[in-house]
C-alpha cells in the first residue's frame, strides 16, 4: 500500500508540473470560466467546462415541485422528506423527481440530496411509477397545479 501511495504522491506531481494549455490559461483567467447556470447556456460553453455540472438545484423552484405534487397527490411535504415507503409517498417522490429534472432543477443527485434518497432509487421509482400511472407522468406541473386550484376552489 506504500508504494501505491508513493506512486500516486509521484504521479501528481508530475501531473501538476506539466504545462497547462494556452487555450485553458486564458479561460482560466477570463470572465468565460464560468459554469452555465441553466440548460440554455450549456450549448456555449467551453468544452473543457461541459462535463461539470451544468444545473444548479433551485431549491425554491424543488419546493414548489414538492408543494404541487404533494397537494395534487394528496400527500403532506413532511411525508415526502419521511422515511415512509407508502406507495403514494413514493409516488410524489417519483413524480417530484421527473418534473424537477425536466423543469432543470438540478441533478437526480441534487434532488436525491434534497428528499434523502439515492438516485438510483429516484430513477427506479420513475420508472416504476411511469409504467403504472402513465398519465400522472404525462401532465405539465402547470396542469397539475391547476388541478390543485380547481380542487381547492371545489372544497
Amino acid at each position: 500500500m506504500m508504494q501505491r501511495m508513493g506512486r500516486n504522491r509521484e504521479t501528481h506531481a508530475r501531473w501538476l508540473t506539466e504545462p497547462v494549455s494556452e487555450k485553458l490559461a486564458q479561460l482560466f483567467e477570463s470572465t468565460e470560466a464560468r459554469l452555465p447556470t441553466n440548460t440554455e447556456q450549456a450549448p456555449q460553453a467551453p468544452s473543457e467546462i461541459t462535463s461539470a455540472r451544468k444545473v444548479a438545484l433551485s431549491v425554491e423552484n424543488l419546493k414548489y415541485i414538492i408543494e404541487v405534487v404533494a397537494r395534487a397527490l394528496k400527500v403532506t411535504s413532511d411525508q415526502v422528506l419521511s422515511p415512509s415507503r407508502a406507495r403514494e409517498v413514493t409516488l410524489a417522490r417519483a413524480l417530484i423527481a421527473w418534473h424537477a429534472l425536466r423543469a432543470g432543477t438540478g441533478t437526480l443527485s441534487d434532488i436525491g440530496r434534497c428528499l434523502e434518497r439515492d438516485p438510483s432509487v429516484l430513477n427506479r421509482a420513475i420508472e416504476n411509477h411511469k409504467a403504472q400511472r402513465p398519465d400522472l407522468f404525462m401532465k405539465s406541473l402547470r396542469e397539475l397545479a391547476g388541478e390543485v386550484i380547481r380542487a381547492q376552489k371545489q372544497a
